[in-house]
């Protein structure tokens, strides 16, 4: 039954919730990898507060995409930031 709770957790992530955390996990990796200065942001509270929510007045938001996008964020290296590539799933939590 352990198995249950990302599933249960991840058809609940609302838009906003979605939106704290994706910023949460940018501006962490961003800061673990020292490149906060290469997307623009001088400090870790800096990068929260200007990072561009990606489910706001969104139309279509998926929860289970969007859980999708959290997961591979907080799985990526800092190799993956010098090519400048979040993940895809990123990209596709509204459908228009």
């Amino acid at each position: 039954m352990r198995w249950l709770g990302p599933l249960f957790l991840s058809g609940c992530l609302s838009a906003e919730s979605f939106d704290i955390q994706w910023a949460e996990e940018r501006c962490t990796l961003l800061a673990e990898c020292e490149f906060l200065d290469v997307y623009g942001h001088s400090s870790e509270a800096q990068c929260l507060d200007e990072t561009t929510p990606l489910a706001d007045e969104c139309k279509g938001y998926d929860a289970d995409v969007a859980q999708d996008c959290l997961d591979r964020v907080a799985q990526m290296t800092c190799q993956a930031l010098l090519k400048d590539r979040f993940p895809v799933a990123c990209n596709q939590v509204c459908d228009g």
